[in-house]
């Protein structure tokens, strides 16, 4: 492992090239001094080559081994994955080294985050902050996270047995192994294209998140108590969430109810008129 390099991967599959041109330019782009970029080609049906950046092909067998491949050819203390169609920020990346040089116990930086594309599911901004209860009944960060090679290597990478949401499960595991947080950069973006046949949009079925969830529980064997414990406090917060709604419905039935009986005594005296005119 080199001290202070950060290895950018960055996995494509038949991604449009001029997309991940874009992807990749904009890893060149970085301000950090010390970034290594590497692009693996998931046996997209024309290979991929790209002047000036390392790449590996391998066999079609999807993002997490790909982007796992890229790992293991890789040297950097910290590792940033880039989708083959989206884009950051130049500044992205040395932010996100002073955020995990500064805070210990951050796993991982987490960008801005600004949606483009033609088919748009609103994802939402990124939070400032997020522990594991944050994350444990939905995920709300991208993949496009940064983190350190060293956790990656004491946790365990991608779950190579899922088809979607690895990264969710990943950064649970993070979450439940350390007892650490996620945190947001101070102002770089990271822009997440989407699109109608992207996995974002395919991925989020019932069925895929009952197989994350399942296997956040047979990867944390350890540490079931913080899944647990997570588990009861997001499920205590959103009771609370429920109990503001319920009250401010209570508040508006109040201040309405004199309207609405206002409302439904002029309705009976029309009613009562046409009647009479009949």
């Amino acid at each position: 492992m080199r001290p202070g390099r950060v290895s950018i991967i960055i996995p494509t599959y038949n991604d449009d090239p001029d997309h991940l041109a874009a992807a990749v330019e904009s890893a060149l782009a970085q301000t950090y001094g010390d970034v290594e970029i590497v692009v693996v080609d998931d046996g997209s049906t024309q290979p991929v080559s790209i002047d000036g950046v390392r790449v590996i092909r391998q066999d079609n067998e999807g993002t997490s081994s790909a982007v796992t491949t890229g790992i293991a050819a890789t040297d950097g203390e910290f590792v940033l994955i880039l989708g083959g169609d989206d884009r950051m920020d130049a500044h992205l990346v040395a932010e996100s080294v002073t955020l995990l040089q500064d805070d210990r116990e951050a796993v991982a930086a987490i960008p801005h985050l600004e949606q483009f594309g033609d088919f748009r599911t609103k994802i939402g901004e990124m939070p400032f902050e997020a522990r594991l209860a944050d994350l444990i009944f939905r995920n709300r960060i991208v993949a496009t996270a940064m983190f350190r090679r060293s956790t990656w290597e004491a946790c365990g990478g991608y779950d190579r047995t899922l088809q979607a949401l690895e990264d969710w499960e990943l950064w649970v595991r993070f979450l439940a192994q350390t007892n650490g947080l996620m945190r947001r950069v101070p102002t770089a973006k990271f822009y997440y294209r989407i699109r109608s046949v992207s996995r974002n949009t395919y991925g989020m079925t019932p069925e895929a998140h009952d197989a994350a969830r399942a296997r956040m529980v047979a990867n944390n064997p350890d540490h079931l108590d913080r899944l647990f414990l997570a588990m009861v406090d997001a499920a205590h917060r959103l009771q609370g969430q429920l109990w503001a709604r319920e009250a401010e419905v209570t508040k508006w039935r109040r201040r309405v109810g004199p309207a609405r009986g206002v409302w439904l005594a002029a309705k009976n005296i029309a009613r009562r008129s046409d009647r009479e005119r009949k």
